[in-house]
This record gives C-alpha cells, structure tokens and sequence, in this order.
C-alpha cells in the first residue's frame, strides 16, 4: 500500500522496464572483456547490425534529445549549470552549454566546457579560479588554435599572461609523446592569492574522436588522478570544441575506469546513459555534418565514438598481466 506515490515514481516504473526490454544486460566483467568485445563486433545474421550498433540504437532511445540551441530560459532550471560569482554578488550564468557532470565517486566531478575563445578566456580562467579547479584537460589539438575553433588561453613556457583580472604565469612545461603537462600559478591582481593548476594537453585526439595512441589516454587519466589529489580538490575542468564529443568521451572513459578498478566490472552502456542525463548529445559529434542530418554514415561516425571507450578500457586492462588485481 502507498508504495508508488506520485507520478514520477510511475513513469519511472516503466522506463526501468523499458531499459530491460531494449538493452538487456550490458554489464561486463572484467575478466572476459575481451571476448565480450568480440562477440559485440560480430554482425548478427538476421538483424545485419552488430552489438555495438544494437547498444547505440537503444541508447539513442533512452536518450535526452540534444537541442540545437538551448534556450537560455531552460538553462537556468539546469542543476548542473555553472555560475559565476559577480563583483556585486550576483550569480552569472555560464554559457556555450559549460555544465558539471558526475563522475563514478564523487557529484560534480568535472566541468564540461567548450574551448574559450578570445571573448570567453577571461571567463575561463575566472571559471577555474572560482571553483579551486586544480586540473584541466585540454583536448583541442594545436592545429586547431585559430579564431574559429579556440584560443590559446595560456601563455607560452616561461611566459605571464594578463586575461581580466588574472595573471597566468607559465611554471614548467613537460612535453611527452602523446600529451604536454603544463602548470600555471593563477593569481587575481586584487586578492594576489594564487592557485596552481595543471593543464593536461593531449595532442593525438582528432576532432572526430580517433585517436592515435590509446594508452596515452590511460597515461593522461593516470596524470590527471595524480595532480587532482595534489590540487585543492575542486573539479577538474574538461573541454574541446563542441562539449559533446571528446568531453563526452573523456568523461565516460574516467567514469567506466574508475568503477571497473573498484568492482571489477565495465559496463559502457549505463555510463554513457547516466552521462547524457546531465549533458545530453554527450559521445554524439556531428563534426563535419549538420546536427539534424541523421543518416547512415552520420550513424557510422557517432558509433566509432562510442566504440572508442571500449578500445580505451580494453587498453587500460591489457595494462595488466591479472584482472583480479584492482
């Protein structure tokens, strides 16, 4: 008796029973996740779709639907909007869709935002300074600094730059293969109370989620942990040129690692679903295409993303020599 008591608890009813009938069981263990990767890549006779097909068709279901422009009405019902504090003590929005996202142990984990541009870098680092974020992953390439995609918003090895009321001063620069770790002391010209910030760069991520070397991407995340319990705790701020597809991926690979190190197990699938509550279109990029066309080779492209975080947690468990030792 009174067990559902309100509406929302009754639609909620049916779309677990949805999920069930739609997806099944995506859960992986991590002992025999490659031969589940295996059996999702073969095409099923009478359907002509693959397992992975099958999970992105049903996640696309489940789905929020991204909007084209979201109206600036609905942002301020979003809980996972990022404000920042004014000189008078009000409460300002951010825009370009900048949001908080979960991550697997912790609410509000990182902030997803799109890469500044020369307008914006002030608000950017005003952003990073407000909320003590100790860690930024920087997924641009560098051959896509230009006015239409992003600006550099950090100064170069050894240099200061003014933006706003911000002095960004360069300390050490450390280049590897597939990423440069840079760090900054962020000081406001008024207060002159620094925070120092790690910038992660990777280099090997091309704007439609392929990426070339894959442990660099484990490497990074293994950086990133590292200089976050070295920081002062705040969220570690994740962008690239549209929010959704590198973002998206970054963020549901530290998730889906994160939870396989704890319970042993991967399940792709539920990250990507829970991912896209809070930032809905997240590993869904229409790079090079007009967001409404939907066809299939649009369909191709998005499920490459997808299939990508597989790749990466495969890479991170060939990492070691016995899946039991997490």
């Amino acid at each position: 008796m009174k067990m559902v008591q309100n509406l929302e608890q009754f639609i909620f009813i049916h779309d677990a029973i949805l999920e069930e009938l739609v997806c099944g069981e995506t859960q992986i263990d991590a002992s025999g996740f490659t031969a589940a990767m295996d059996d999702l890549s073969q095409q099923h006779i009478l359907t002509n779709t693959t397992g992975f097909e099958k999970q992105f068709k049903a996640l696309s279901k489940l789905s929020p639907k991204p909007q084209n422009k979201p109206r600036k009405s609905n942002w301020r019902k979003n809980r996972n909007s990022v404000f920042l504090q004014s000189l008078d003590g009000r409460a300002t929005e951010l825009e370009n869709e900048v949001v908080f996202v979960n991550g697997y142990k912790q609410k509000k984990a990182f902030i997803v935002a799109q890469s500044p541009s020369h307008s914006s870098a002030r608000d950017f680092w005003k952003m990073v300074y407000d909320m003590k974020c100790g860690v930024i992953v920087n997924l641009n390439t560098l051959e896509e600094i230009t006015e239409e995609v992003f600006h550099q918003y950090w100064p170069d090895e050894s240099g200061v730059m003014k933006v706003g009321e911000f002095l960004v001063d360069s300390l050490q620069v450390e280049q590897l293969p597939s990423f440069c770790i840079r760090s900054f002391s962020v000081v406001p010209e008024k207060s002159g109370k620094a925070l120092q910030v790690f910038q992660i760069h990777i280099t090997c991520w091309t704007p439609d989620g392929q990426c070339s070397n894959l442990k660099s991407i484990v490497d990074t995340i293994s950086e990133m942990t590292k200089f976050q319990r070295r920081s002062s705790g705040g969220p570690v701020v994740v962008h690239c040129s549209d929010t959704v597809g590198r973002s998206g991926m970054f963020c549901a690979i530290v998730t889906t690692i994160e939870r396989c190190k704890t319970e042993g197990v991967v399940d792709v699938f539920q990250v990507v679903k829970a991912l896209r509550v809070q930032k809905p279109g997240a590993v869904l990029t229409a790079v090079g295409f007009q967001r409404q066309l939907y066809c299939k080779q649009t369909l191709f492209f998005f499920q490459m993303q997808y299939r990508a975080i597989f790749n990466v947690v495969a890479a991170y468990l060939e990492s070691f020599s016995n899946y039991a030792n997490f």
